[in-house]
């Protein structure tokens, strides 16, 4: 096809769809955005150590009446807050199982030891991943709203 013939049918295919739709694209199209960076973000921190973070990120198109908007984040991982803001004060660690494979300072054959459960002091620095993707595309965020809106006003 030609782009003539195509950029015709895209034209055609905006006019038919509903103000919503072009809103919930514009609001899709930014999760994609975000949750990408977010990715991006973690790697280049090393906060990766089971990938559980890095699977976590997931954004929602929410609507209530006139009002849309996206909730995006890491879902479902207690400590995303702590690595996004810093922590400070004390934590429970649970009982687990740990494999050592040294002992006072030589060489063990490696072997499961039970830890039990116990309090310690974290100091934990931020490493944010969510406000420098939004930071990074805002003038890209705003530009796609923007225009959804003023599409969905047109149409």
């Amino acid at each position: 096809m030609s782009n003539a013939i195509i950029a015709r049918l895209e034209v055609m295919i905006k006019r038919m769809q509903s103000p919503d739709q072009k809103v919930r694209e514009a609001f899709t199209r930014i999760g994609t955005i975000l949750a990408a960076q977010m990715k991006i973000n973690i790697r280049q921190q090393g906060l990766i150590d089971t990938g559980t973070l890095l699977n976590s990120i997931r954004y929602d198109f929410t609507r209530e009446g006139n009002r849309f908007g996206l909730n995006i984040g890491s879902y479902g991982v207690k400590y995303a807050a702590s690595h996004e803001f810093g922590h400070k004060g004390i934590v429970t660690v649970r009982s687990h199982t740990r494999i050592i494979s040294q002992a006072f300072g030589k060489r063990i054959d490696p072997m499961a030891i039970q830890v039990r459960s116990h309090t310690m002091k974290m100091n934990m620095r931020k490493r944010p991943y969510v406000v420098p993707a939004v930071n990074k595309h805002k003038s890209q965020i705003i530009d796609l709203i923007r225009a959804a809106y003023m599409g969905a006003s047109n149409g």
